[in-house]
């Protein structure tokens, strides 16, 4: 992993829980578009002739139509399961700091502050509280 990944991970860190819940339910929306659509195909009647490969229009449409919501809903699941390996990773990574290189990393990355109300908050300079967060985001990085 890079630097500059590692900052985006940490960058992303606080919302990844909301993102997960969004794409949940996005994918149910899906899901369930997916079950309407289902019930759209004509439904086959005894007694009618029907051979092979003759194909029924309104099947082949929405089968197509399933067939894409069935890519798009993996490719849901598929995002939502890399968010949870990514919250994973940066819990694992932030297990590594002290004290004080963990609260530097949250005030700075998870809730947004200027290094000016970091340093009055920590009291120590804002160089200082830089030098401890490239110090902290270094140790992330071994």
């Amino acid at each position: 992993m890079t630097e500059k990944e590692l900052k985006r991970l940490l960058w992303e860190y606080p919302n990844l829980k909301q993102k997960q819940a969004e794409i949940a339910k996005e994918k149910q929306a899906l899901q369930d578009w997916a079950n309407v659509v289902r019930e759209i195909s004509s439904p086959v009647m005894d007694g009618m002739p029907y051979e092979a490969n003759i194909s029924d229009p309104t099947y082949a449409k929405t089968q197509k139509y399933l067939d894409e919501y069935a890519k798009e809903i993996n490719l849901l699941h598929e995002t939502c399961l890399n968010l949870s390996e990514d919250a994973k990773i940066v819990r694992a990574l932030l297990k590594r700091l002290t004290e004080r290189e963990y609260r530097i990393i949250e005030l700075y990355y998870f809730e947004g502050r200027q290094w000016f109300y970091i340093s009055r908050t920590v009291h120590w300079c804002e160089r200082q509280c830089r030098r401890i967060r490239d110090t902290a985001v270094h140790k992330m990085l071994e």
